[in-house]
């Protein structure tokens, strides 16, 4: 079995697959709501195309803190 193979199982099979986007940010939207940490987003997924919903991690928080910093700051 191909390493991409074994990537693509592990990264897809598990996880719900959405159609479109806005079905996805639905499903990360009540997540939000239900559960006290508010990390949940919808992202397209390079291995089927489809959309799925998952946690950021500390890396990608900062990354987009700091866009929206940068937002306020020059407008």
């Amino acid at each position: 079995m191909s390493s991409k193979r074994h990537l693509r199982r592990r990264q897809c099979t598990s996880k719900k697959f959405h159609r479109t986007e806005d079905t996805a940010l639905y499903h990360a939207r009540n997540l939000n709501r239900s559960l006290a940490a508010k990390k949940w987003h919808s992202y397209k997924c390079a291995w089927c195309k489809g959309w799925h919903v998952g946690r950021r991690n500390k890396k990608q928080i900062d990354v987009v803190k700091a866009s929206i910093a940068y937002k306020r700051k020059h407008g």
